[in-house]
């Protein structure tokens, strides 16, 4: 593992970023709050994990996208043995069905020729990564937001979701704490670049015909409220590194259940 230096940092790796920078990244303060132990655990990616990280580069990175993305139609999944063999004759590549390669070119087309949508993948910074030192805590960090436009201090996260009405997406950005990263990335891009970042748009397009577009941006006590919890998280993840404890899991006692508020 690798300690990077807080800053801007354009050209790293994906790989570099995810696997090989010791810094506290959101995805992982969010399974920190499952539980210590789920934060280190290793995962492998979904094939919808996948698909997004390949939608990414094909909007947003074109050139990576050819160098890393085949149309592969020996078989239908990535689980079977001959996809593994080619893998491994191939390192470094992915292979798409042919459905999905359709369905990205799609996508792709979707936002480019959206009015608004293609303005804000263009004119900017793609997939650069941000490290900086929260300032409560001395925790490390890092982010790495899709798109930033420094003329505009605004950061463009691109969503693939089965439903990008406002009420369903909605619904989505609760469930899945994107007001915590859009806060995160907002303050620890601006401590790393050196300027201020105050606008969090997340491009939405949906993966089923007709691929529509949709554009929503967070509003500022959206930003508190994601804020206060990223803020809390990272105050809980010090005191742990702190307290030398070991990476458990969940409390070994019995708990009170706990049900949602609309069952009580």
């Amino acid at each position: 593992m690798t300690i990077p230096t807080p800053g801007l940092h354009l050209d790293v790796p994906n790989d570099t970023y995810h696997h090989e920078w010791e810094a506290v990244s959101n995805s992982q303060l969010k399974r920190f709050a499952r539980s210590p132990a789920h934060m280190m655990a290793p995962y492998s990616p979904s094939d919808s994990m996948i698909l997004g990280s390949a939608v990414h580069d094909a909007v947003l990175l074109p050139e990576e996208f050819e160098k890393r993305y085949v149309r592969y139609t020996d078989t239908k999944t990535r689980g079977a043995k001959a996809y593994t063999a080619w893998q491994a004759a191939n390192p470094g590549m992915t292979g798409l069905t042919p459905d999905e390669y359709e369905l990205i070119e799609k996508i792709k087309t979707a936002v480019n020729l959206h009015p608004v949508a293609g303005q804000l993948v263009t004119g900017g910074v793609a997939e650069s990564s941000g490290v900086w030192r929260d300032e409560v805590t001395q925790t490390l960090c890092k982010c790495r937001p899709d798109y930033a436009h420094p003329d505009k201090g605004a950061l463009i996260d691109l969503k693939t979701t089965r439903d990008a009405s406002a009420g369903a997406f909605g619904r989505d950005a609760a469930r899945y704490e994107y007001h915590q990263q859009g806060a995160f990335y907002l303050d620890g891009y601006s401590a790393a670049s050196g300027q201020v970042y105050d606008t969090f748009i997340f491009l939405c397009v949906e993966t089923d015909d007709p691929v529509s577009v949709a554009l929503y941006v967070m509003t500022a006590d959206q930003v508190e409220k994601g804020r206060a919890l990223y803020q809390s998280r990272l105050d809980a993840y010090a005191e742990w590194v702190a307290s030398g404890r070991a990476w458990d899991g969940y409390p070994t006692e019995i708990q009170e259940l706990q049900l949602p508020a609309w069952a009580q």
